[in-house]
């Protein structure tokens, strides 16, 4: 009969800090809404000079980057209540 064999450097083993990735996420977040929103704000905006290329903006893309970002803080703050909420439930059972 086979067994199993379990990894020993499995990626559960390692401590997380739910805390630091929901915030690396938030910036995350942050970072894609603004590129969105910079790219929605050049809407229209035509080169100075001419025969410069002039640049398109996907409003639907951009939109989509946006909802997406708001999807993404909404995850990411979600995930810092159950990172408070885990801190608390240690901090009742030590004490």
């Amino acid at each position: 009969m086979a067994h199993l064999k379990f990894a020993g450097d499995a990626a559960d083993n390692v401590e997380m800090d739910l805390s630091s990735i929901a915030l690396q996420g938030l910036a995350n977040a942050e970072a894609q809404a603004g590129d969105a929103a910079a790219s929605l704000a050049n809407f229209g905006v035509q080169s100075i000079q001419p025969g410069d290329p002039v640049d398109t903006v996907d409003l639907a893309t951009q939109i989509t980057q946006l909802q997406s970002a708001e999807n993404l803080v909404a995850i990411n703050l979600a995930t810092l209540k159950t990172a408070d909420q885990v801190e608390q439930n240690l901090v009742n059972l030590i004490a």
